[in-house]
């Protein structure tokens, strides 16, 4: 009886995941391919920032935990990562690396491992967009 509730649970479980991934995405491609780099991210992601530092590893960790996406949701972790993230972003972004000047303004624009400011966020976020990565020209 327990092993059939148990598998009932399980399957119910399931089918709740699969529903809230199809809500999330548009596709059965985007469906797969989100859920391939949800798994990635939180793979190498976590080796990444844990054993190399590697900013945009810590970021990526940082927004699934402030997100709940694939984990369970915590801020404290999220700000953890985010603040182990800022120092290896700020090099990437002083090097021309887009998608760092675009994370770290998200971590300016929302005070997340650094403090709140609106204004650098903006000059991130620009500096972005002319390094020809398309999130930084909302």
């Amino acid at each position: 009886m327990k092993q059939k509730l148990g598998k009932i649970i399980t399957s119910v479980v399931i089918s709740g995941v699969l529903f809230n991934l199809a809500l999330a995405c548009n596709s059965g491609e985007e469906c797969f391919k989100k859920g391939f780099d949800l798994y990635n991210v939180g793979k190498y992601g976590l080796k990444s920032c844990e054993k190399f530092n590697y900013g945009k590893g810590c970021f990526g960790l940082g927004y699934l935990y402030e997100h709940g996406d694939g984990v369970q949701k915590d801020m404290n972790k999220a700000l953890s990562y985010y603040k182990k993230a800022a120092p290896s972003e700020e090099k990437l972004c002083s090097s021309n690396d887009g998608q760092a000047c675009y994370e770290l303004g998200y971590m300016y624009e929302h005070g997340y491992g650094v403090p709140k400011d609106p204004n650098k966020a903006k000059e991130l976020y620009q500096k972005a967009c002319k390094l020809k990565y398309e999130k930084g020209c909302k």
